[in-house]
């Protein structure tokens, strides 16, 4: 359909640079040029693709940062990721933790608050929030945080969980807080995993390939918005405008700020001919974000 036909070339040189830095795992070249495709093209499209790269470029070199045992240098990349891309909850999670690990505290819950405004069901930054909370003699609250969102992700039960919460009833904290931050180390955050693991097919116009990561993900994690918006882009781009609707109204209804998420439900609307609901849903977009890239050509396609 040629609302989407965009996709398959969408942006000139710098673009291109930053694909072909972004391959070869050159983030720096592909930060670069990203940001100098940002400053030149003014297309929405391209604009959309490129910020969702840099952050995905600044992403990855976080994370090779955090694995480099570099704490100093990780926030930093973390910082510059989540201001690229503050709706990603996961983002503003390794942020909280970096700086739980660097004894900030009052700013890890910051991260932590923003993160759950995304996702209150965000167990994983509930069980975080829960361990602070413990580490720094809150621990009532604490406890009664890591009930909570063990209710919410049965991945946490194991061994050290079990371990963990019997050292806090017979007051060893110190050895309550060590299994408990095992229990939060050894269980994998599905959602950033699959976004970038998912993101490869995306990129390789794999749609049935990624929309089936993102649906064997979300099986396991239903109350992550970022992975319902990603499943509605693949459903957009293979023509299933019906399913892409249901997974982008998933994404909102978990976070109804979520911009990528309305901008690609609006694109859905418009493609089942419904340019009502579209027009609500850009409305909802515009209070979210007024200067949101390809708002004024959504609204003219539903005068269309």
């Amino acid at each position: 359909m040629a609302l989407f036909n965009w996709f398959e070339n969408p942006g000139g040189d710098p673009y291109q640079q930053g694909i072909a830095a972004f391959d070869n795992r050159d983030y720096p070249a592909a930060i670069q040029a990203f940001g100098e495709c940002l400053k030149l093209n003014k297309d929405p499209n391209v604009q959309r693709l490129a910020r969702f790269y840099l952050g995905e470029s600044i992403a990855h070199l976080s994370h090779d940062a955090l694995k480099g045992g570099d704490p100093k240098q990780a926030i930093e990349w973390f910082t510059a990721a989540v201001e690229q891309f503050p709706g990603y909850a996961d983002l503003r999670f390794v942020l909280a933790y970096l700086f739980a690990k660097s004894e900030q505290f009052e700013r890890a819950l910051l991260e932590l608050g923003h993160a759950l405004a995304i996702d209150a069901s965000y167990a994983r930054a509930l069980f975080l929030k829960g361990w602070i909370l413990i580490r720094t003699g809150d621990r009532a609250n604490g406890l009664s945080i890591l009930h909570e969102a063990c209710g919410i992700e049965t991945a946490f039960c194991g061994p050290a969980l079990t371990e963990g919460f019997a050292a806090a009833e017979a007051g060893d904290w110190n050895d309550a807080i060590e299994l408990f931050e095992r229990v939060l180390l050894e269980t994998d955050p599905p959602s950033l995993h699959a976004i970038q693991a998912a993101n490869r097919l995306f990129k390789l116009q794999k749609y049935d390939a990624a929309a089936y990561e993102f649906e064997k993900a979300l099986a396991a994690n239903p109350g992550f918005a970022d992975l319902w918006c990603r499943l509605g882009e693949c459903r957009l781009r293979l023509g299933q405008f019906r399913e892409a609707e249901e997974a982008l109204n998933c994404a909102v209804a978990l976070n109804d700020r979520y911009e990528d998420a309305l901008f690609h439900l609006a694109e859905a609307q418009l493609a089942l001919d419904k340019p009502d609901a579209a027009r609500l849903t850009i409305a909802d977009l515009s209070a979210a974000n007024p200067n949101y890239p390809g708002i004024a050509d959504l609204l003219s396609k539903t005068a269309a």
